[in-house]
C-alpha cells in the first residue's frame, strides 16, 4: 500500500479553500468552483490506487470491505450535516421551502442530489432557483455514483482479465473517459444543467485521476526538475482557472480541461524536489486538507441559512461565517469523522460497517420522507400567513382623487413595453392586451430577459436580447418605455445591471417607467430573506435609481398594487394568469397616463394618479369582456413558430 501523500492533503486544502472563498463571494475568485474538479481528480486517483494495490496484493477485490470503508468515511458527516441543515432550514428559510428542502435532503441521503437538482433547477429558471442549503451535495453524489460502478469494473477486470487486468482497466478508463469528455463538451453549451450535474458529463474528470493511478510509476521516470516545473505550472493553472472563470463560463465542457489537466500535473510532480510539495506540505495546508471534507459540508449550509434568516451579510459577516465553518469542521473531524472512520470494532468485520450504514440511512430517510409527505401542508400554511402579512404591509388606499371637471383631450402617446415572462402574458394570451388603453405601443416581451447581463434560454426556446441591448439598438422614437424585467438576476448583480441601464437611458434621453418587482415569497430566488422576498432588495435598488434620476426614471409600484391578489398569479406568485394579465394591463395604462400628462383611461380624472386606477377588487374578465382561459400562444425558436397550448411551461 502507498503511504500517505502530503502533496494530496495540501491539494485538498487548496481545493476546498477555492470553493469556500468563491461561495463566500470573494470577487477575484469567481471561478473558485473549480475546486470541486480538483477534488474529482484527486478522488479518482486515490480510490483507484487503493483498488489496484489490493488487486496487486491479493489478486482480487473485496467489494464489501471497499464499500464498508467508503461508508465509514462518507456517511457519518453527510448524514449529520443533512439532518442538521433540514432542521435548521425549517426555522430559517422563507415560507414555502419545506418541500424543496426535504426533496434535496432525500437526494443528499440517497447520493442522488445531482439528479434531484437537475430535474428541479435545470430549466429556464436555473438562474433564479433558490440555492438549496444542501446543493453542494451534488458533487458528493457524482463521486459515489462513480464508486458504485468503478469497483465493479475493477473487480471484473481482475477476475476475468487474469494477467492483463491492468490493460483491460486502462482500455475501459480511456474509452469511458473520452466518451464522458465528449458528452460534456457536446451537451454543456446547449444544456448547461445536464452538463453540470449529470454524472456522464463529469466521470471523465474522475477518470483522469483513475488513469493516472493505473499508469503507476511510469511518470517517475520523468526528470525530477521537469516534474517539479510541471507541478508548479499546475498550481498556477488551477489558481488562474479560479480567477479567470466565472458564472458565465460554459462549464464543464472544454473549460474544465484546464483545472483537470493542471491537477494531473501536480499529482505527477508528487514529492519531486523543488516542486509544489514544498508549499502543499506546510502544516496549515495539511491541517486544512485533513478537515476539508467536513469544511466542505458545513460551509454552504451556514452561508445559505444565515443569509436567508438575517439578510446578506457584510464581507466581515461572511468572514465570520467561514470561521464558524472552520470551527465546526475541526470539532466534527475530531469527534465524529476520525473516530468512526478508524473504529476498530466497525473495521474488524465489514458487515458491521455496512449494517450500521444501512440502519442509519434507513432511519434518516424515513424521517425525511415523512417530512416530504407533510411538507405541502406546512408550506401552504406558511405561505398563507406570509401573504396576509405582505398584503397588510403593502395595502393601497382606495380613496378617490378629485380631478378637474373638464378633461383635456388625450394626446397621442407611443410606448415601448419591454419585459420578461412576468409581462409576457400580454402576448401569450389572445386577449391579453385588451386592458392596454389610452396609448399606442410596441410589445417586446421575452421570457428569461435580463437587464444587462446575458439572458437565459427561455421557455420559447431562444435566448432573448437583454434590456440594454434592445434600448441601444432601437431607432424608433418612444414617448416612454415601460420596463418589467430582470427577475432572473440576483441581489448581488442587479445593482450593476441597473448601472448599465442608467448609462443607456441617459445617453438616449429616454423616459423609463419602471414597474417594481413582485415580492413573491414562493418564486425561486437566490437568498430570499425569511418573510421577505429577495425581490425586496431588487426594489430597493430600483427605488434608489429613481430617487437619483427623476428626469429619466419614474416608479410604478406593481408590487403594492398586486399585494394580496393571489388569484391573479400562478402558484409561483409571480407569473400571471389571464385575470392578472388584464390587471397588469390596466395598471400599465394608468401609469402611462400619469407620466405622459393624459387623463386616466378608466376614470374621468385629470391629472391621473395611481389611486384612480381600477380597484384591485375589479372583475377584470367582466370589465374587458374576456373569457377565462388557460391557453397560451407561444412563439417558439428564432423562427417564432406559433404554438398554442394549455401547457403553461412554468
Amino acid at each position: 500500500m502507498n503511504t500517505r501523500r502530503t502533496d494530496i492533503e495540501g491539494m485538498r486544502a487548496l481545493a476546498v479553500g477555492l470553493v469556500v472563498l468563491n461561495h463566500a463571494g470573494v470577487p477575484w475568485l469567481s471561478g473558485g468552483y473549480i475546486g470541486v474538479d480538483v477534488f474529482f481528480v484527486i478522488s479518482g486517483f486515490l480510490i483507484t490506487q487503493l483498488l489496484i494495490d489490493e488487486a496487486g496484493e491479493r489478486s482480487s477485490i473485496d467489494l464489501r470491505n471497499f464499500w464498508a470503508r467508503r461508508a465509514r468515511r462518507i456517511l457519518p458527516m453527510s448524514i449529520l450535516v443533512t439532518l442538521v441543515t433540514i432542521v435548521a432550514g425549517l426555522f430559517m428559510l422563507e415560507p414555502g421551502k419545506v418541500r424543496d428542502l426535504s426533496a434535496v435532503g432525500l437526494g443528499a441521503l440517497g447520493f442522488c442530489t445531482n439528479i434531484v437538482l437537475f430535474f428541479r433547477t435545470s430549466d429556464y429558471l436555473s438562474g433564479v432557483t433558490a440555492p438549496s442549503s444542501l446543493r453542494h451535495f451534488w458533487s458528493l453524489a457524482v463521486e459515489e455514483q462513480f464508486y458504485l460502478l468503478w469497483p465493479l469494473v475493477v473487480f471484473a477486470a481482475v477476475k476475468y482479465g487474469k494477467a492483463n487486468w491492468r490493460k483491460w482497466l486502462l482500455g475501459v478508463g480511456v474509452v469511458g473517459g473520452l466518451a464522458s469528455l465528449a458528452t460534456s463538451v457536446l451537451i454543456t453549451k446547449g444544456h448547461p444543467g445536464a452538463g453540470y450535474y449529470l454524472p456522464y458529463s463529469r466521470f471523465w474528470e474522475i477518470s483522469a485521476g483513475a488513469l493516472l493511478a493505473l499508469a503507476g510509476s511510469r511518470f517517475d521516470k520523468i526528470p525530477n526538475l521537469v516534474r517539479a516545473a510541471g507541478g508548479w505550472a499546475g498550481i498556477v493553472a488551477i489558481i488562474a482557472s479560479a480567477v479567470m472563470f466565472s458564472e458565465t463560463t460554459i462549464f464543464p465542457g472544454y473549460a474544465a480541461l484546464l483545472p483537470v489537466v493542471a491537477t494531473v500535473f501536480v499529482l505527477v510532480a508528487g514529492s519531486a524536489k523543488f516542486g509544489p510539495i514544498s508549499l502543499l506540505s506546510l502544516e496549515p495546508m495539511q491541517s486544512l486538507g485533513a478537515r476539508s471534507y467536513s469544511l466542505y459540508l458545513w460551509h454552504w449550509p451556514l452561508l445559505v441559512l444565515l443569509e436567508a434568516r438575517f439578510g446578506t451579510p457584510s464581507a466581515w459577516g461572511k468572514a465570520w461565517i467561514v470561521v464558524a465553518a472552520l470551527v465546526l469542521s475541526a470539532i466534527s473531524y475530531r469527534a465524529i469523522e476520525q473516530p468512526v472512520r478508524h473504529s476498530a470494532w466497525l473495521s474488524a468485520v465489514s458487515i458491521r460497517s455496512l449494517s450500521a450504514a444501512g440502519v442509519s440511512l434507513a432511519l434518516s430517510l424515513s424521517a425525511v420522507v415523512v417530512l416530504f409527505a407533510v411538507a405541502p401542508k406546512i408550506d401552504a400554511g406558511a405561505m398563507q400567513m406570509a401573504e396576509i402579512d405582505a398584503a397588510r404591509e403593502a395595502a393601497i388606499s382606495g380613496d378617490s382623487v378629485n380631478g378637474q371637471s373638464v378633461l383635456p383631450a388625450v394626446k397621442p402617446v407611443n410606448v415601448l413595453l419591454l419585459g420578461d415572462s412576468t409581462m409576457a402574458g400580454l402576448r401569450w394570451f389572445e386577449d391579453g392586451t385588451k386592458s392596454l388603453q389610452g396609448f399606442t405601443y410596441t410589445l417586446d416581451v421575452e421570457s428569461c430577459r435580463r437587464i444587462s447581463e446575458w439572458s437565459c434560454y427561455g421557455r420559447e426556446k431562444r435566448t432573448p436580447k437583454n434590456v440594454v441591448s434592445v434600448l441601444k439598438n432601437t431607432t424608433e422614437k418612444f414617448d416612454a418605455v415601460v420596463l418589467m424585467a430582470g427577475y432572473d438576476s440576483s441581489a448581488k448583480r442587479i445593482g450593476n445591471e441597473y448601472k448599465d441601464l442608467i448609462a443607456v437611458v441617459r445617453a438616449k434621453n429616454l423616459k423609463l417607467i419602471v414597474l417594481t418587482y413582485k415580492e413573491s415569497l414562493n418564486f425561486p430566488a437566490p437568498g430570499s430573506r425569511g418573510k421577505r422576498s429577495v425581490y425586496a432588495e431588487f426594489n430597493a435598488v430600483v427605488r434608489d435609481v429613481v430617487a437619483r434620476d427623476r428626469q429619466h426614471f419614474v416608479l410604478a409600484d406593481w408590487n403594492a398594487y398586486s399585494a394580496g391578489q393571489k388569484s391573479w398569479f400562478r402558484p409561483d406568485g409571480i407569473h400571471l394568469n389571464i385575470d392578472g394579465t388584464l390587471a397588469l394591463g390596466a395598471f400599465i395604462s394608468t401609469a402611462v397616463a400619469e407620466n405622459t400628462d393624459n387623463p386616466c383611461p378608466f376614470a374621468s380624472v385629470y391629472p391621473c394618479s395611481y389611486a384612480s386606477n381600477l380597484p384591485q377588487a375589479t372583475d377584470f374578465l367582466a370589465k374587458f369582456n374576456v373569457a377565462y382561459t388557460e391557453k397560451h400562444c407561444y412563439e417558439d425558436g428564432n423562427s417564432r413558430k406559433k404554438a398554442c397550448t394549455t401547457d403553461r411551461r412554468i
